[in-house]
C-alpha cells in the first residue's frame, strides 16, 4: 500500500472516530439536560404539592370558608401529575442508562462543582481493567494515573471533566495515556462537556472515553512502516540515480511512478502521473520508422510482451538525437499479478558512433583488401608463370646436358677411358636427375598451393589403415606393429589429408628400417578445445633444436643413409597442405629413440 493510501485511511479513521465521539457526547449531553429539566420540574411540582397540603391543613384547622372539596380534587390531580412526571423521569433515565450502557465508549457523569461521580457505564471498567468505585470530589481523581503525550502527569483539576464542570470548557478529542493497576498502559481519546439547567447553571458534567490503544499501536506500526518505507525509497532512489542507464517505472495504466537522473537527462523532464509521450520525443526505430504512442514499449510489456534489446533513436525537444538500447518488462506482485512496468534505457550513442566509424573503416579496409588481394593474385600469377617458364626452360638444357653426357659416356667406353672419368660422368648424370626431381617438386608444390581445399567429414583412421596396407606389401621381411586409433575424424579435404598421411607414415616406416622391429602409432588428443592428430615412430629421431628446419624444402633429415631416402620435399609438401587448412604442424624427437609429428587442420 502506498504512503498516500496509508495516510488517507488513517486520517479517515480518526475523523470517523472523532465524529462518532462528538455525536455520542452531544446526545448524552442532551439526554442528561432533559433529565435535569425533568428533575427540576418534578421538584417544583413536589414543592407546589407540599405548599398546597400545608394550606389545606391550615384551612381545615382554622375553618376557612373558602375551603371546599374541589381543593382536595386539585391536590389529587397534582399528585397524579407528579407521579406521571416521576414515571416519565424514571423511564427516560432507564432509557438513557440502557443507551449509554450499550455504547462502545466509556461514559462518566459527575455532579458540579464537586466532581462526585453519579454514573458510569461498564465500558469504563473495561477501559481501566478494574472495578470503578464512586469518587465524591475532584481531588480524589489523583488515584487515576494519566499522562500527557509529552509524559507530564495530569493533576486532578486538569482532567477534561474537571475543567468542564468548573469552567464550562468543552473538550474535544484530548489524547491521554493512562497507567492501569496491572501496570499496562493505554491511550484514550477523551471529550467532555458541562450540563446546564434551564437557567444556564452547570449542574453536571459528562465525559466520553474512547480506548484507542490498539489504534495507536497500529499508528505506531504504520509510522515504523512509513519510516522504513521512506528509508527503502531513499535507498531505491540512490540506487536508481547511481545506475548509468535511464530507468522509468510506470503503473498498470502506463503512468510514470518514478524515474532516475539518467532518464531525466534522456527525456528532458518526464511528468510523474502521466505516460511517457513518445509522439513528443521524435522516437524512431533503427530502420527509421517512427514510433507512435500506441507502440510505446511499456504498453507492450504490460500486455505480457517484454521488449529486449530494442534500438531506438530519440530526439528530445531542444536536444541532439541519441541512440538507446531499450529493455521493458512487467513488474509482478507476489500472486503474479501485473502491477507495473520497468523500462531501462542504455545510452549507446557512443557505440553507434564507433559502429558507424567501424562500418566506414570496414568498407575502406575491404576495398584495400580487395585491391591488395588483386595485387597479390596478379603477383602470384606472374610468379607462377615465371616459375613455370623457368622450370620449363630448365628441362631443355638439362635434357641436352644429359644427352651429351650419354653420348660422351658411350665414346669414353669405346675409347676405354679410365674408371675415374667414367665416375665423373655417372655422378653428373645423378646430379642432373636430382635437379629434374627438384624442379618437378617445385611445380607440384605450386600446384598444391594453387588449389583451394574442399572440406568434408573425413575418417582419418580409414585413410591411415589403407596407407599402412600398401606399405606392408613393400615391407618384405621387416616386422613390427602399427597401431591405429579407430574412428578418428576431421573436417578437411580428403585428397589433401591423404597426401599428409602418406608422407608422414612413409617417413615413419622409412626411418625405422634400422630397428629390429618398427613401432608406428596414429591417434588424436584434445587440448584447449582443439583436436591434435599425431604419428609416432621409434625410428632414428632427431635433435629438437633442428625441428623447425624439418619442413623446409630439400632439407634431408639428419641420419638419412642414402639418396634413396629422399630429397627432403615430403615434409615441405605436408607443411604446405596443413597451412592451406589454417592448421599447425610441429615435431618432437630424440636421437635414436624416434619422433612424433603433431598437426591440426583448423576449424
Amino acid at each position: 500500500m502506498s504512503e498516500k493510501n496509508i495516510n488517507s485511511r488513517g486520517k479517515k479513521s480518526t475523523q470517523e472516530l472523532s465524529e462518532r465521539l462528538q455525536t455520542c457526547l452531544e446526545e448524552a449531553v442532551k439526554s442528561e439536560q432533559k433529565l435535569s429539566e425533568l428533575k427540576q420540574e418534578n421538584s417544583a411540582l413536589r414543592e407546589t404539592i407540599f405548599k398546597l397540603e400545608e394550606n389545606i391543613s391550615e384551612y381545615k384547622r382554622t375553618g376557612n370558608v373558602f375551603y371546599n372539596k374541589s381543593q382536595d380534587h386539585l391536590t389529587e390531580e397534582l399528585e397524579q401529575r407528579v407521579k406521571d412526571r416521576t414515571f416519565q423521569l424514571e423511564k427516560e433515565k432507564a432509557l438513557l442508562n440502557a443507551v449509554i450502557g450499550q455504547m462502545p465508549v466509556g461514559v462518566i457523569i459527575v455532579e458540579a462543582p464537586s466532581g462526585k461521580m453519579d454514573y458510569w457505564n461498564t465500558e469504563i471498567e473495561k477501559i481501566w481493567k478494574q472495578p470503578t468505585s464512586p469518587l465524591s470530589r475532584i481531588e480524589e481523581y489523583k488515584k487515576f494515573k494519566a499522562f500527557r503525550p509529552d509524559g507530564r502527569r495530569y493533576l486532578p483539576e486538569e482532567w477534561p471533566l474537571s475543567r468542564s464542570i468548573r469552567s464550562g470548557e468543552i473538550v474535544r478529542d484530548e489524547e491521554i495515556v493512562i497507567e492501569r493497576e496491572d501496570g499496562s498502559y493505554g491511550t484514550l481519546l477523551i471529550s467532555s462537556a458541562p450540563i446546564r439547567d434551564s437557567e444556564g447553571n452547570i449542574t453536571e458534567g459528562l465525559a466520553v472515553d474512547i480506548d484507542i490503544t490498539e489504534r495507536k499501536a497500529l499508528e505506531n506500526e504504520k509510522q515504523k512502516i512509513y519510516e522504513e518505507l521512506q528509508k527503502h525509497v531513499a535507498e531505491l532512489n540512490a540506487t536508481l540515480n547511481s545506475i548509468a542507464d535511464g530507468i522509468i517505472i510506470s503503473d498498470i495504466d502506463g503512468n510514470i511512478v518514478t524515474f532516475n537522473k539518467k532518464a531525466k537527462n534522456i527525456f528532458g523532464n518526464p511528468q510523474i502521473g502521466e505516460p511517457l509521450r513518445i509522439s513528443q520525443l521524435d522516437v524512431a526505430r533503427e530502420d527509421g520508422t517512427k514510433l507512435e504512442d500506441e507502440d510505446a514499449p511499456a504498453l507492450h510489456a504490460l500486455r505480457g510482451e517484454p521488449i529486449i534489446g530494442m534500438v531506438l533513436s530519440i530526439k528530445p525537444p531542444g536536444s541532439d538525437s541519441i541512440w538507446v538500447n531499450l529493455t521493458a518488462a512487467s513488474i509482478k506482485s507476489a500472486d503474479t499479478t501485473t502491477i507495473g512496468v520497468v523500462s531501462v534505457f542504455t545510452d549507446i550513442t557512443h557505440l553507434k558512433t564507433i559502429e558507424n566509424q567501424c562500418r566506414v573503416l570496414s568498407a575502406t579496409l575491404e576495398k584495400s583488401v580487395l585491391e591488395r588481394t588483386e595485387q597479390i593474385e596478379a603477383t602470384n600469377r606472374e610468379l607462377e608463370s615465371l616459375t613455370y617458364s623457368i622450370t620449363h626452360d630448365l628441362y631443355s638444357p638439362l635434357r641436352s646436358i644429359d644427352g651429351f653426357n650419354s653420348l660422351l659416356s658411350e665414346k669414353i667406353k669405346i675409347n676405354q677411358c679410365d674408371p675415374e672419368g667414367i665416375s665423373y660422368i655417372e655422378r653428373s648424370h645423378v646430379s642432373i636427375q636430382k635437379i629434374e626431381f627438384m624442379v618437378d617438386t617445385i611445380r607440384n608444390i605450386l600446384s598444391l598451393l594453387k588449389d583451394v581445399p574442399t572440406r568434408e567429414e573425413v575418417n582419418l583412421s580409414s585413410i591411415v589403415s589403407e596407407v599402412v596396407d600398401r606399405i606392408k606389401i613393400t615391407a618384405g621381411s621387416r616386422t613390427g606393429e602399427i597401431t591405429v586409433e579407430p574412428d578418428v575424424t576431421a573436417f578437411a579435404d580428403k585428397r589433401f589429408v591423404t597426401i599428409i598421411i602418406e608422407h608422414l607414415i612413409d617417413n615413419a616406416f622409412k626411418f625405422t628400417k634400422d630397428k629390429p622391429q618398427f613401432n608406428i602409432e596414429f591417434g588424436a588428443i584434445t587440448k584447449d578445445n582443439k583436436t591434435i592428430y599425431y604419428i609416432k615412430d621409434n625410428g632414428i629421431g632427431f635433435k629438437n633444436e633442428y625441428s623447425d628446419k624439418l619442413f623446409r624444402p630439400f632439407y634431408r633429415l639428419q641420419g638419412a643413409l642414402s639418396e634413396s631416402d629422399g630429397y627432403g620435399t615430403g615434409l615441405a609438401i605436408v607443411h604446405a597442405i596443413v597451412k592451406k587448412h589454417i592448421g599447425e604442424i610441429w615435431a618432437e624427437g630424440e636421437e635414436g629413440k624416434g619422433a612424433i609429428f603433431y598437426f591440426t587442420l583448423g576449424q
